[in-house]
């Protein structure tokens, strides 16, 4: 299929299809992209496996020559399959980084752009229910029946969101500032509950509980091997128990060659700071000491690209992609959170006639609400859904409900995916700054040369030769996690020794310690006999590259 067919296709998919009406892609469009962008010479894309559901783990490698030989960065998708906007982002990305030829000289790219496809597709199903687990059937309840208490559609309107039953012993109530928005009671502040708050549903098995075994059952981001959550909703069986979590971690032990991650989800370390621990060489998170000086650089390099304010904290994940990354697998790991709602200020009536003094002196009076905080992101939200036009809300709304013959039961709240993901008109330009943040994290990857060698002749065909190694670059050869986790490989220097040589002291091939960057320097000492005239240096790693350099004997 040639590249004008493809885009054509693309675009009369798009103008018809009712679930790319927003601009995001489903699965069918998402494979038509993967076929389009392979037809770049500098992109080869491969199933890495088929999910329960038959669709397509896909990674894409884009690289100029032998890809394995250059320092290579992994960027995945949504790492939490309802965060979408992170497949669209790696998918842009792997487009633009395609025509950099110049960087692709220097540096290989593998993109995995949506690695739990089968839950990402739940974003176009009916109804819409944000979903991060895989088609596996699991038995959540413990009760012997599988996936037999999933939500449902109580009123209609093709999302499932959450109901507000009437209930004096309930520990909801509504925020004073705005009554769509339900906040826990604090009985130390003397405030009383109103409503019950749980997922839109029916009790389907009749055990008291509402959609506590949905439909689906393990999430990529809970299947790693770091701070597993063991028999946990979502986890899995055991570690890495899935196809997606399996194919990705087999992906990258494969290739050595990664020097850095780079990831999209709701777990993020690059608007909020990972708490350093000191040299323990077991950590329960947060980054070992050495290494939490890079990541604030680097954090700061990427909020001046992003631009973006009050962002969201950063909830801890058990299991996740993003800290096996760097803990397990010993890598530079960076994780995104690319968009959320943007801070929106209430709009307050002018006042008149009020002189400056009257104003200062309320000021001084008012005391902040005890709910100020409480139900402030959602307030919030909505705020932004007003100010964008958007439809975001679901008017809390009467239904009849079976199983509250009588009580008062209302459906509505936040619609799924919208506090999670941009309006599509807004993708582009976050692409456009994340392509931006990631070349310049290949501007801060280490750079390894043969600095200097110094040869003395100590008669009878015995030469003493010194090696000096420097590192140019702003990282080190390897972080301090990298070091701890033994999964990366160290700098090797090796020297080609001629026939005839003898080595007297030192090894023909031996590792370095990690070299510090900004002209950190290593050096190694050979003592050998050899009547050659000249010898071969070189030093590697395969995710930081090489030198070589020719040494003429005396």
């Amino acid at each position: 299929m040639t590249r004008i067919r493809a885009h054509s296709i693309l675009i009369a998919i798009a103008m018809c299809s009712p679930t790319l009406a927003d601009g995001y892609s489903n699965y069918e469009s998402f494979r038509q992209q993967i076929d389009d962008l392979a037809q770049n010479e500098n992109i080869k894309a491969k199933s890495l496996a088929k999910t329960l559901g038959e669709r397509d783990i896909i990674a894409l490698t884009i690289a100029r020559g032998d890809h394995d030989k250059k320092p290579g960065f992994l960027i995945l998708g949504n790492t939490h399959a309802p965060h979408i906007i992170g497949s669209e982002l790696a998918m842009r990305l792997a487009s633009e980084l395609a025509k950099d030829q110049e960087l692709l000289k220097r540096f290989t790219f593998y993109v995995i752009p949506r690695p739990s496809p089968d839950a990402t597709e739940t974003y176009f199903s009916k109804p819409s229910i944000e979903r991060n687990t895989n088609e596996r059937k699991t038995d959540d309840d413990g009760d012997g029946e599988f996936d037999e208490d999933g939500p449902d559609d109580l009123n209609g309107d093709g999302f499932i969101t959450m109901m507000r039953i009437v209930d004096p012993s309930g520990e909801y109530m509504e925020h004073p500032d705005d009554p769509r928005v339900l906040i826990k009671a604090d009985p130390k502040k003397d405030e009383q509950g109103k409503f019950r708050l749980i997922p839109e549903g029916r009790d389907n098995d009749l055990d008291d509980q509402f959609d506590e075994d949905a439909a689906g059952g393990v999430a990529f981001n809970n299947n790693f091997t770091y701070a597993y959550p063991y028999y946990k909703p979502g986890a899995g069986p055991h570690q890495v128990s899935e196809t997606e979590s399996r194919a990705v971690a087999d992906f990258a032990f494969d290739h050595p060659n990664i020097a850095a991650v780079f990831s999209f989800g709701i777990e993020d370390n690059l608007m909020h700071q990972w708490k350093p621990l000191g040299d323990k060489a077991n950590p329960k998170g947060g980054v070992q000491g050495p290494d939490a000086p890079y990541f604030d650089f680097i954090r700061r390099k990427y909020q001046k690209i992003h631009g973006g304010k009050n962002a969201p904290p950063s909830p801890p994940i058990k299991g996740s992609f993003h800290q096996w990354a760097y803990m397990h697998f010993g890598r530079w790991a960076f994780s995104a959170r690319a968009w959320w709602p943007p801070k929106v200020n209430p709009k307050k009536p002018k006042e008149n006639g009020e002189k400056k003094e009257e104003k200062k002196e309320e000021k001084k009076d008012e005391k902040k609400p005890a709910n100020e905080k409480r139900g402030a992101d959602t307030i919030n939200l909505l705020r932004w859904f007003e100010s964008e036009k958007i439809d975001g809300f679901v008017k809390w709304t009467k239904v009849d409900h079976p199983d509250f013959p009588d009580q008062e039961v209302e459906v509505g709240g936040i619609k799924p995916f919208v506090a999670l993901n941009p309006p599509a008109v807004q993708i582009n330009d976050l692409a456009k700054k994340h392509h931006e943040f990631l070349i310049a994290l290949t501007t801060m990857m280490p750079i390894v040369k043969i600095d200097r060698v110094k040869v003395d002749a100590l008669g009878g065909n015995v030469f003493r030769v010194t090696v000096k190694v420097a590192n140019n670059g702003y990282l080190p050869t390897s972080s301090k996690m990298g070091e701890v986790s033994r999964k990366t490989h160290p700098l090797q220097i090796k020297l080609d020794l001629p026939k005839d040589a003898k080595l007297i002291k030192g090894h023909g091939r031996t590792t370095l310690k990690p070299i510090a960057g900004r002209g950190g320097k290593a050096e190694y000492i050979w003592l050998l006999r050899t009547s050659a005239k000249q010898l071969t240096v070189n030093v590697s790693s395969p995710s930081v590259g090489s030198d070589t350099t020719q040494v003429n004997l005396p």
